[in-house]
């Protein structure tokens, strides 16, 4: 015990970095609260936290620097309304809609890859089409724009809440609708050597106004003031 307590005074007093043991210390000088000094112990690790939190500091750093390109926004360009029929009988619902979204993005410094892109509509939260598959989209790290152009149809979706029935109806009375476009997709982006992945969900509404259209087969039209902001788009 003499030996390895003389070796660990030795080079504490060698390297002088306060983290041997205490008891080793005590052989000679006593106990570390007499020369009012902190146990070695304690100011060991208090400089290994401290190390600890600067490099994760720095990490966090660098993984900001890397993602911190936007995400791609999306707005609903246009949208036309050819088919929008309720059946009190059956209690279902037929719409047939044409829209125009686009994507854009301004990434700079990271390429974003979209697929397994799926867009439907729905009407107070429920689904009103099937979901139509879009094409993948890849975005280069520079700025660029996508445009899709895709018909949202439902033929007889059944309509079973009491109360969205009485909600279509009077909508459709008042010659006012609103619709959220949504869309769906993985996006995949690569920095460097570090891949993310994510699964985004995009949400457009669309006030359909029934007439005033110039086709006579359009029986509404999209009211464009409210998509001066674009759509909601959550990852």
């Amino acid at each position: 015990m003499t030996a390895n307590g003389d070796f660990c005074n030795e080079k504490g007093r060698n390297t002088n970095d306060g983290c041997c043991d205490s008891k080793g210390d005590s052989t000679k000088s006593g106990s570390t609260k007499d020369d009012g000094h902190k146990p070695p112990t304690l100011s060991c690790c208090i400089r290994s936290v401290f190390f600890i939190a600067v490099v994760i500091f720095l990490f966090l750093t660098f993984m900001f620097a890397i993602t911190d390109d936007p995400l791609p926004t999306f707005t609903l360009q246009d949208a036309k309304l050819y088919t929008f029929n309720f059946s009190k009988t059956t209690s279902t619902l037929t719409t047939s809609l044409l829209i125009t979204i686009s994507s854009f993005t301004d990434a700079d410094k990271t390429a974003l890859n979209l697929d397994k892109i799926h867009v439907y509509a729905s009407y107070r939260n429920q689904q009103i089409t099937p979901p139509a598959v879009l094409p993948p989209l890849y975005l280069g790290n520079k700025p660029d724009n996508t445009i899709w152009s895709p018909y949202l149809n439902g033929t007889q979706v059944p309509v079973m809440n009491p109360d969205l029935v009485g909600s279509l109806v009077q909508d459709v009375t008042a010659g006012t609708v609103l619709i959220h476009v949504k869309l769906t997709g993985r996006l995949r982006s690569k920095s460097g050597f570090i891949r993310f992945r994510h699964l985004v969900k995009v949400k457009c509404p669309t006030y359909i106004v029934f007439g005033n259209t110039n086709n006579s087969n359009v029986i509404g039209s999209i009211d464009k003031q409210p998509f001066d902001k674009g759509c909601d788009v959550d990852v």
